[in-house]
């Protein structure tokens, strides 16, 4: 793969600022970055994030690029949740992990979780229905919540409209990396819209779908796979092959294409 595989991608990491296991951050972080992705580490607060080897030994320190409470998981591609049996456990508790997973999945974007990362998406009932894998003590949790557990290095399940890559330990990396990569190449990245005024401009998209806006929010359904509501004064309109720009005028809206 090119330097340049993953230009015009963004995937966002959740960590908490202590305990996360060192290469389940670092190693998939530096190589989305090395090829071209902009990857965004998000933590609790803006200290320093202390990562561990192995549940025990100290590892690297990293440098958050912002909070979990200022991010916007709107703006990204991918979620990345690394393990470490501390970090993933305090992350799990934190209400803007929740907001953020729910936004992804409820947009039918990738999220990618490995070892005790998928506490998280157990904290808000995003593992119904689905088929992965985790380190193995999270097992019984999975069953639990109603997910279906598999001993295997790396699973990708799109059942409930959004694609999850899920692998057991550091010892996945490799793999786990493999079908993150697969994934964001499948598709063209989503659409950022761009406010002009009470104007939304969305750039162009690549297959017909509905766009919904509102004074407030704008998001292109493309590679949205669930439903997604307007505002008090949302408007709906179909895609072209071109750029489309929708005028919002109160109660209702128009657009021109």
């Amino acid at each position: 793969m090119s330097t340049t595989a993953l230009d015009d991608r963004r995937i966002l990491a959740v960590v908490t600022n202590y305990g996360v296991e060192q290469d389940e951050l670092v190693v998939p972080v530096k190589h989305l970055r090395d090829h071209g992705a902009q990857v965004t580490v998000a933590a609790v607060s803006t200290e320093e994030i202390r990562t561990l080897v192995g549940d025990r030994d100290p590892g690297e320190t990293v440098r958050p690029d912002t909070t979990l409470d200022d991010v916007d998981p709107a703006a990204y591609d991918l979620l990345l949740v690394p393990g470490g049996t501390l970090n993933a456990d305090s992350l799990r508790l934190e209400d803007a992990t929740t907001r953020i997973v729910s936004s992804f999945a409820a947009s039918g974007l990738p999220v990618a979780a490995i070892c005790h990362g998928p506490w998280a998406l157990i904290e808000g009932g995003y593992v119904r229905g689905k088929t992965l894998t985790s380190y193995a003590s999270l097992r019984t949790d999975i069953a639990n919540a109603g997910g279906t557990w598999v001993d295997k290095p790396v699973v990708r399940d799109d059942a409930e409209g959004w694609p999850l890559i899920t692998s057991r330990n550091p010892g996945d990396l490799d793999d786990f990396i493999g079908e993150i990569d697969a994934v964001l190449a499948e598709d063209s990245p989503a659409p950022r819209p761009v406010r002009t005024g009470r104007a939304v401009l969305f750039p162009a998209c690549r297959q017909s779908s509905v766009c919904v806006t509102s004074l407030r929010v704008a998001v292109c359904t493309t590679r949205h796979r669930a439903p997604l509501t307007s505002g008090r004064y949302g408007g709906t309109w179909p895609h072209s092959t071109s750029a489309t720009i929708g005028t919002l005028s109160g109660p209702s809206a128009s657009s021109t294409a």
